[in-house]
């Protein structure tokens, strides 16, 4: 019965761990008052856009990530950007969810800040992402933009 209680304990400490991570993620994230923001890339021959209450994360004044409300498209969440004009990063993540079907890349997607006023940024992207993220798939290069107030 001692064993039961301790992995018991051990299982809703970790519960709690976890859901006060979310808690400090979630903080950090800003939604703009009236959503006004996009996603714009080109793939696949195509030109996708998103406006769909539209989500910047901020990690200790820097820009962390910019998505939809469904992260079915979604920027960022590696180390965290200055929120500084040319400020780069070449190994940011990426999801796209054109026409329903999901490709992403980990770690290699290159994000420029090219504005911020202290209340909008601007930035675009540029790599290749893969059909499910699996890179034995073929390369689908992709390029776009995106801009949100905070």
């Amino acid at each position: 019965m001692k064993h039961f209680f301790t992995k018991l304990f051990s299982v809703l400490i970790v519960v709690m761990l976890f859901s006060c991570s979310k808690n400090e993620e979630a903080k950090d994230a800003k939604t703009p008052e009236n959503n006004s923001g996009r996603i714009t890339y080109t793939m696949l021959g195509q030109t996708f856009t998103t406006t769909d209450f539209i989500i910047v994360a901020i990690s200790n004044y820097k820009f962390k990530w910019i998505s939809d409300k469904n992260f079915t498209n979604k920027i960022g969440d590696r180390t965290p950007i200055d929120f500084v004009v040319g400020a780069t990063d070449n190994n940011q993540n990426a999801t796209f969810t054109p026409n329903g079907v999901t490709y992403s890349c980990v770690g290699i997607m290159k994000v420029t800040i090219d504005y911020y006023d202290g209340k909008t940024v601007k930035g675009s992207f540029t790599g290749n992402v893969y059909l499910n993220g699996v890179t034995t798939n073929p390369a689908n290069p992709v390029t776009g933009t995106f801009e949100s107030n905070l």
